[in-house]
């Protein structure tokens, strides 16, 4: 061991040792996001569900007054969709956000605006063009200001 360690002129050799680079989150440390947008989006559902006036309503027979049961059943309903809907929108931000700061190799504010490009203008692009393009910039510009805000 001794041999490894020191030289031929038996002056021990220095070991410099530089500092770990900041370990980028992964994929799997993001998950958290896909988790808190289900519940965000479960409590937003149900909120609006519960300020609007048709919830529990039948369609075929508008004069019957819903009962409570079927006013939660809708609500639950509303609250699940949501939910689903803002968690895949959280995974679509946190994944890309997590391979673009993987290949640009740094953790700035840009990543969040690239990656709310790419996830806004993917949602917006099931509509049309035009659609996409304003998804783009309305999502990149949310996220550069809440980075803004939190950075």
């Amino acid at each position: 061991m001794a041999a490894s360690v020191m030289s031929s002129d038996t002056s021990y050799r220095v070991l410099q040792l530089s500092p770990q680079p900041k370990k980028s989150p992964t994929t799997v440390q993001r998950s958290r996001d896909h988790l808190v947008g289900f519940v965000l989006g479960g409590a937003f559902g149900v909120f609006t569900a519960g300020i609007d006036t048709n919830v529990g309503f039948d369609p075929k027979d508008p004069l019957k007054t819903p009962t409570a049961r079927e006013v939660l059943r809708d609500m639950g309903q509303r609250g699940m969709s949501y939910a689903k809907n803002f968690a895949i929108v959280g995974a679509m931000f946190s994944c890309t956000e997590c391979i673009i700061e993987s290949h640009r190799g740094k953790s700035d504010w840009k990543n969040a605006v690239y990656s709310g490009c790419i996830t806004g203008g993917a949602i917006g692009f099931r509509a049309g063009l035009k659609a996409g393009v304003l998804g783009c910039g309305g999502f990149a510009a949310f996220s550069a200001a809440i980075e803004y805000y939190l950075r």
